[in-house]
């Protein structure tokens, strides 16, 4: 599975066993970014004991690309698509 990166164009790591530093976390917009380890983001409730759930990865992600004052009106758009 591939992982690309915010600051970067294009798919940054596209083989098997990445080395710390392709998985090491970046800056973007300010604040770090983690990329995800094992690349296995689990499907689950948002209160469930994945820090990597997809619920929560997701909405890091729009809160760290479009910042904290558009997150609501993101979700929101996001929960009305479906």
């Amino acid at each position: 599975m591939g992982r690309y990166r915010l600051d970067k164009p294009g798919l940054h790591i596209a083989h098997p066993n990445p080395t710390t530093d392709e998985t090491a976390p970046y800056e973007f917009n300010g604040q770090p970014f983690r990329i995800d380890e094992d690349a296995i983001v689990p499907l689950m409730d948002a209160v469930c004991g994945f820090a990597d759930n997809a619920l929560n990865r997701i909405k890091d992600f729009i809160e760290q690309v479009w910042g904290e004052n558009k997150l609501t009106a993101n979700l929101n758009f996001i929960e009305a698509a479906q």
